[in-house]
């Protein structure tokens, strides 16, 4: 009989064990990222999501002992090549990594227990209409906060896109010609 339930990950059950995993993680990424820039890429996407639902829990110091040390090593193989790291979902805590090496921030202003764009103001920022537009049945919303986000972030580096992926089989060319209407 198969069980009822997937096991719940206990990060520190063996100490050890998770940062050698962890540790092999950001190696391969970083060797990715090595290779990516020797290859011509400018720069990187690099999108982080806390994983509570595996029992990782979302403490700042959990995050600094498990995340911190292997994202440095990812962002160090970038070299001066640029860096926009997304942190995903609800209560992304965007300000754990406001004094990271990074180029820019990116998160979804419009999820439950995260700020809006204008309030970080260490960073660039990327975002500023929301993800969900995109359904082929919002093109006047999605100018109308394109328009809103940019004059909010008017003066400062910024980079207008939807907060998040958008699934592509939602996505209307109207969806898109009312977000390219706005740039320009």
């Amino acid at each position: 009989m198969p069980p009822t339930s997937a096991p719940k990950v206990v990060w520190d059950a063996d100490p050890a064990l998770v940062g050698q995993a962890l540790d092999n993680i950001a190696q391969t990424l970083a060797t990715l990222v090595e290779q990516l820039i020797d290859a011509g890429a400018e720069g990187i996407f690099y999108a982080h999501t806390a994983l509570p639902q595996a029992g990782l829990s979302r403490d700042r110091s959990t995050f600094e002992r498990l995340s911190t040390p292997h994202d440095q090593t990812v962002f160090d193989a970038a070299g001066d090549a640029s860096i926009i790291v997304h942190t995903c979902g609800p209560n992304a805590n965007v300000e754990w990594f406001t004094d990271s090496p990074v180029s820019a921030l990116s998160w979804d202003s419009y999820l439950p227990g995260n700020p809006a764009l204008d309030e970080v103001t260490r960073l660039p920022v990327v975002g500023g209409v929301d993800r969900r537009l995109f359904d082929g049945t919002h093109a006047d919303l999605i100018r109308r906060q394109a328009r809103e986000s940019a004059a909010r972030n008017h003066g400062r580096p910024f980079l207008l896109s939807p907060t998040c992926s958008v699934d592509p089989y939602a996505v209307t060319d109207d969806d898109l010609r009312a977000f390219a209407e706005y740039a320009n």
